[in-house]
C-alpha cells in the first residue's frame, strides 16, 4: 500500500520504444554466441561474439607462407544474440477478454473488464477505500515509455495513481490528489517524495507519459497524445532496476461521494511481436556478488533468514525455527521446452528437520507449484494444485549424485532431474503439467521447522552449472 492515499479515471495505456527495442544482457551472466569460422583463400577469420541479433566475423585469416602476400578470409559468422524477450510490451492488453489473465493481479472486486475496458469501480459513500492494480511480474522498460490516457477526469475527493515500480516500496508515480493537483512523486524503501505538483488541468493533462532513456525517467503530459510536455525527470537506478519494471494503477476514495466508476480503454504498444517471455535459462545467478539483484524479490524470513553470502545463497534457521525463507524471480519465464537448474551447496540432510527447494511457480496463482527438494536426508516432489498438496516423489538423498536439481519440460511432461555435476542428468521423477508452465516464477526456497541446532542449507549456481 502506497505511503499516501491516492485514485481515478483512465482510458488507455501504450507501451512504446525509444531508440531501440532490443534487450542486450538483462541478466547476469547471459552472453552472445561465439562467433563462426570464416572460409577463404588465406584461411578463416575467427568470428566475434557481438551483444546483436547477428554478430559479426572479422577478417583475420592467416597463411603458413610468410612469405606471401595474400588476402584474408572473410571472417567467420557471428555468434548468436540474446532474445529479445522479457520486455515491457508483455502488458498490452486491449482488455477484450472476459477476465484481466495472468499478466495482473488486484484484491479487491473493484476492477473489472467489460466491453473491452478495464473499469475501475470505487466503493460508494460512505465507504473508505484504496485499491491497486498490479502486473504480475517485472519486465524491461529500458528505451521505452508507457502512456496513460484519461478518459474522464479523476472525481472530486478521490485520489488516483499510475506508477512504474521495482516493489511497492520502491517507485515512480504520477498521482492526482482531489481531482484538482497533479503531482510528481517517488518512493523509495519507504520514503516518500513529492518531487513537484502543478495544478491539474483535464484537457491539458489527458495523457500522462513515463520515458526511460539513459537511466532516467521523464515525466510528461499531453492533451493529445501526439505534444509532449516534460514536467519532470529522475535517475531511475537510484530507485529500482529498469529492466525489471512493474505498473501499478490504483486509486483512493474517502467514501464523501456516490459510487464513481473510470475505465481504461487499454495497454498498446508499438512494437507488436516482441511481447514474449524469456525462457527459464535466461534467468542466472552464481551469487558471487553478495548482494540480492533486483532479479529476485526476498519472501518471508522471520527466523530462518536468506543472505548471499561467501558465494552461496543461505539460508540459516535458528533453534526450533518453524519458519522458511525464499528468493522469488522478479520477472516470468517461459518453462516451455526449456529448464532451471541449481546446485544444492548445504543439503537438508537427515534428522535436521530442514529443507530446501527448487520451486516452478504458476504465475497468476501462487498456490500451484512444483517443489523439488532435499528435504530431511530424502529428495521429494512435491505438487501442489490450487493450494491442495500431494507427495509425488520420494526416495533418500544422495549428496553426491543429486547435488545438482533440475527442471525440464518437454513436449507437455515435465522432468525432475538430478546430476552430480551440473552436465549429465537423469531423470528421478516426471509428470503431466497439471497448469501452464508458459508463464511461471522461479523460486529458491528452504526453511527449518523442529530443529534442535541451528540449521544452514544453501543453493549456488543457479542455470551456471558447475
Amino acid at each position: 500500500m502506497h505511503s499516501l492515499a491516492k485514485s481515478a479515471a483512465v482510458a488507455t495505456i501504450a507501451l512504446t520504444c525509444v531508440g531501440g527495442c532490443r534487450d542486450w544482457g538483462r541478466f547476469e551472466s547471459v552472453e552472445s554466441g561465439a562467433g563462426g569460422s570464416g572460409a577463404g583463400n588465406a584461411g578463416g577469420g575467427s568470428g566475434t561474439s557481438m551483444p546483436s541479433t547477428t554478430g559479426t566475423g572479422t577478417s583475420t585469416g592467416t597463411t603458413s607462407d610468410t612469405t606471401t602476400t595474400t588476402t584474408s578470409g572473410p571472417g567467420g559468422g557471428g555468434g548468436g544474440g540474446d532474445t529479445d524477450c522479457g520486455t515491457l510490451e508483455i502488458l498490452s492488453d486491449d482488455f477484450s477478454g472476459s477476465e484481466l489473465g495472468w499478466r495482473w493481479g488486484h484484491d479487491t472486486n473493484y476492477f473489472a473488464v467489460q466491453n473491452g475496458t478495464l473499469n475501475l469501480a470505487f466503493p460508494p459513500a460512505p465507504e473508505e477505500a484504496g485499491f491497486q492494480l498490479e502486473s504480475n511480474a517485472g519486465f524491461d522498460f529500458r528505451g521505452r515509455t508507457v502512456v496513460l490516457e484519461f478518459s474522464d477526469p479523476p472525481p472530486v475527493d478521490t485520489d488516483f495513481w499510475f506508477d512504474v515500480a521495482g516493489d511497492r516500496t520502491n517507485y515512480l508515480e504520477f498521482v492526482v490528489w482531489g481531482g484538482s493537483t497533479l503531482a510528481f512523486t517517488l518512493e523509495q524503501d519507504d520514503n516518500y517524495l513529492a518531487i513537484d505538483e502543478i495544478a491539474f488541468d483535464p484537457a491539458q493533462h489527458r495523457f500522462l507519459r513515463f520515458r526511460e532513456d539513459g537511466g532516467v525517467v521523464y515525466f510528461d503530459t499531453s492533451p493529445d497524445g501526439t505534444s509532449w510536455t516534460e514536467q519532470q525527470q529522475y535517475q531511475v537506478d537510484m530507485i529500482f532496476d529498469p529492466a525489471l519494471t512493474s505498473i501499478y494503477v490504483g486509486g483512493y476514495t474517502s467514501g464523501t461521494n456516490p459510487m464513481p466508476v473510470t475505465s481504461v480503454a487499454g495497454i498498446t504498444i508499438a512494437e507488436p511481436g516482441t511481447n514474449t517471455l524469456c525462457q527459464s535459462t535466461m534467468l542466472k545467478d552464481d551469487f558471487d556478488d553478495g548482494m540480492r539483484s533486483w532479479a529476485w524479490t526476498k519472501g518471508w524470513e522471520g527466523n530462518c533468514p536468506i543472505d548471499e553470502t561467501n558465494g552461496v545463497l543461505k539460508i540459516t534457521c535458528g533453534q526450533y525455527a518453524g519458519d522458511s525463507s525464499s528468493y522469488g524471480s522478479t520477472s516470468a519465464f517461459d518453462l516451455t521446452n526449456s529448464s532451471v537448474s541449481v546446485e544444492i551447496a548445504d543439503p537438508a540432510e537427515a534428522g535436521s528437520e530442514s529443507w530446501l527447494g527448487l520451486r516452478i511457480i504458476r504465475v497468476d496463482n501462487d498456490e500451484s507449484f512444483w517443489s523439488f527438494e532435499s528435504e530431511n536426508g530424502n529428495l521429494v516432489l512435491y505438487e501442489i494444485v490450487d493450494g491442495d498438496w500431494a507427495q509425488v516423489g520420494f526416495q533418500a538423498y544422495d549428496p553426491n549424485s543429486m547435488r545438482f536439481l533440475r527442471i525440464r519440460e518437454s513436449g507437455g511432461t515435465v522432468y525432475f532431474e538430478i546430476s552430480s555435476d551440473g552436465q549429465t542428468f537423469s531423470n528421478a521423477y516426471q509428470r503431466s503439467a497439471p497448469f501452464d508452465v508458459s508463464q511461471v516464477r522461479v523460486m529458491l526456497a528452504g526453511g527449518a521447522s523442529n530443529n534442535a541446532s541451528i540449521i544452514d542449507v544453501a543453493f549456488d549456481n543457479l542455470n551456471l552449472g558447475p
